[in-house]
């Protein structure tokens, strides 16, 4: 069966087929290689419903998009942490606080990053992630891995997780590509095989290894207008936001 990583579509083929570029490409991972992602769910059957993804950054702070925030509210169970699968299994956990960066534009999707606090606190095998303070992880050519939920066709999202290896492209090659402003608290990311492409976000870390030591540089925050021709993906820059979010810890 064909697939695509959830809201970061990795699709291969005519982006004019019935489904959103055709054929779908990723690697299957494990929840366990990516212990500090969640997933947001509400508890809806309907299938064409895409799920929000965080990732811990402390025992009760999960980073994520502003938009994803907004959509959920507080003192409601919608956290799941340690699953494979994002409707089942796990730890639920509660939404006590949400904290939307203040200069937030739902219109624009600027500055859409937040932090939510759990009532529940993460524990093993829930592990936190740190967050990246270093501007140079977002240099262009560096290489990352996304991770999140399928998709089988452009209506209908898996629940399994997958994973696939991207790298941060330059400013003028996303300005000559894409119909969008350059700006410097985004990064932009193709995926490493020519034939995939980034499309959607909520959430979906882009995660670099340092010294042995994982750090979550950025998440995919927004799509181009013609993703499935482009390929490119828009990341916000954690490190542009870093005293932002240890602020809240």
């Amino acid at each position: 069966m064909p697939h695509c990583i959830r809201r970061l579509e990795y699709c291969k083929g005519n982006a004019d087929t019935d489904s959103a570029a055709g054929t779908i490409t990723g690697e299957r991972t494990s929840i366990e290689d990516f212990p500090y992602i969640v997933s947001f769910y509400n508890g809806s059957k309907d299938p064409k419903q895409s799920p929000c993804i965080g990732s811990i950054v402390s025992r009760n702070l999960v980073l994520t998009t502003a938009y994803c925030a907004a959509k959920f509210e507080t003192n409601t169970k919608v956290i799941r942490s340690g699953s494979n699968d994002r409707k089942t299994g796990g730890r639920m956990h509660t939404i006590a606080m949400k904290y939307l960066h203040e200069d937030y534009n739902s219109t624009t999707l600027n500055h859409n990053i937040a932090l939510i606090r759990v009532v529940e606190k993460f524990d093993d095998p829930d592990k936190p992630i740190v967050v990246n303070y270093n501007p140079e992880q977002s240099n262009v050519g560096n290489k990352g891995v996304v991770a999140g939920w399928g998709k089988i066709n452009s209506e209908n999202w898996m629940d399994g997780l997958y994973e696939s290896n991207v790298n941060i492209i330059s400013d003028e090659i996303f300005r000559t590509s894409a119909p969008h402003a350059v700006l410097d608290h985004f990064f932009y990311v193709k995926d490493s095989d020519p034939k995939n492409s980034t499309c959607y976000g909520d959430g979906a870390p882009f995660v670099v290894e340092e010294k042995n030591m994982s750090y979550i540089a950025g998440f995919l925050t927004q799509r181009t207008r013609d993703c499935e021709r482009t390929s490119i993906g828009i990341f916000i820059d954690l490190s542009r936001y870093y005293n932002w979010i240890v602020g809240h810890f």
